[in-house]
């Protein structure tokens, strides 16, 4: 199976991984008239189908390394069962990601949802192997402080596009149809509870994977991405529907809803999936690789977590998700970003 074979690549990775993390969310943002429970079925087709291409392909190359079916060979079925089960959590926490994208947007959404699983990977560690307990107890304070900075800016923008309604005319929506109400406007706090719940699964979702991937029969990269992917198919056929009969926001939905979405919406839903499995790829190689080819373990971490940052400058500056609210309402958003990335950053310097 092809796996880094130097440092820098194994830093090109992890940069990957959080660049194809925070960009999925592109897809869901561009499609227009299209929920987030239906994307989701065509997200994890998306997902699967990049997940057995990448594994009958690159998995297989490279005759000195054991292959992808060899490494199968090798494992247990405990093991398999923990990576599908990881892959169930993962899902179910992406699906409340993307519900938390299209009530509050990327910048709030991916802030709130990374800063909580970071925290809990924290935990995990400092539990796990305690490094440096000073820097370790700022950095996820820090993180902790962006994430309540980012939930009152998320309050504030809504407060100020109420504020703003408020002083134009009233004037007939043209959206609207008699006999029909339009969904009402999504509160503030119902995108932050859904992001820290997405956040919690994501976070949990981690030491079941290491339970899958560690030990002398653990499955390799590639095998890792094939059954996270069976697992988040899975969870999408599973909460997509309960989430489409109770929705977060918005008329129940039915199954023949998805068949009117259009081609370019299911294809949008397709490279989305396509996208984050790449990103998870990328991540799974990263702690595959072999000694010789793992950079420094801050580096990998600060490299990795930046989606969140990443993800925030974009749904400021690509979507203007913070357009109609106040600019001391953006600096406040700003000022999460920039505690979450100094958060990061601290913590990673702990782990030098």
């Amino acid at each position: 199976m092809l796996l880094p074979t130097s440092p820098s690549i194994t830093l090109g990775l992890a940069l990957l991984a959080a660049v194809c993390f925070a960009c999925w969310a592109i897809t869901l943002k561009s499609i227009k008239k299209w929920r987030f429970e239906l994307y989701f079925y065509d997200y994890a087709f998306g997902f699967v189908i990049m997940g057995v291409a990448a594994g009958l392909l690159l998995g297989s190359v490279n005759s000195q390394e054991l292959s992808m079916q060899d490494n199968l060979f090798l494992t247990g079925y405990r093991k398999i069962a923990y990576c599908v089960a990881a892959g169930f959590i993962f899902g179910a926490g992406n699906l409340l990601l993307a519900g938390a994208v299209s009530l509050s947007g990327m910048s709030v959404g991916f802030t709130i949802s990374m800063g909580v699983a970071l925290l809990i990977g924290a935990i995990r560690t400092a539990v796990a192997s305690p490094g440096n307990v000073m820097l370790d107890a700022t950095g996820a304070g820090l993180v902790l402080l962006a994430i309540v900075v980012a939930a009152v800016s998320n309050r504030a923008r809504h407060q100020d596009i109420r504020d703003s309604e408020t002083n134009v005319a009233l004037q007939p929506d043209p959206r609207w149809k008699q006999g029909e109400r339009l969904p009402p406007p999504a509160g503030s706090l119902r995108g932050t509870l859904v992001a820290i719940a997405s956040g919690l699964l994501l976070g949990a979702s981690q030491p079941v994977l290491d339970a899958s991937r560690l030990g002398e029969d653990g499955i390799a990269p590639y095998g890792l991405g094939l059954f996270l992917a069976v697992g988040l198919l899975i969870s999408a056929f599973l909460f997509s529907p309960f989430l489409c009969v109770f929705p977060l926001r918005g008329r129940t939905l039915r199954i023949r809803d998805y068949f009117k979405g259009g081609v370019s919406n299911h294809m949008l839903g397709l490279v989305g999936g396509m996208i984050s499995a790449v990103g998870i790829l990328a991540g799974l190689l990263v702690w595959g690789a072999p000694a010789t080819a793992k950079a420094t373990a801050s580096t990998i971490f600060g490299a990795q977590n930046a989606t969140a940052v990443l993800a925030g400058a974009m749904g400021l500056l690509l979507w203007k998700e913070f357009e109609p609210a106040t600019s001391r309402t953006r600096l406040l958003f700003l000022a999460a970003l920039a505690l979450f990335a100094a958060g990061v950053a601290v913590t990673a310097f702990g782990q030098a």
